[in-house]
């Protein structure tokens, strides 16, 4: 029973990270589901693209308010 809250878990901190980026219209946006790889340290991995520093900067305040509206916590690692 512990798996299921963690999948459900899982896809609910995915769709507010999506959402989080398509607020600020971030581009590319692409979802790897790596749930089904045993050796995966995570369930989901989100990729996507900005135009400039400052909107992925944005992006990132945007994901964090959306993880702080859903109640998660995160630690967040952008690559600039």
């Amino acid at each position: 029973m512990e798996s299921n809250t963690k999948a459900i878990n899982s896809e609910l901190l995915c769709d507010a990270v999506v959402k989080g980026i398509e607020e600020l219209k971030g581009e590319g946006i692409s979802v790897l589901d790596l749930r089904e790889i045993d050796s995966a340290v995570s369930d989901f991995f989100v990729v996507c693209h900005a135009t400039s520093a400052t909107q992925v900067r944005a992006i990132t305040n945007s994901i964090k308010k959306e993880m702080y509206f859903s109640k998660f916590s995160l630690t967040l690692k952008i690559k600039l």
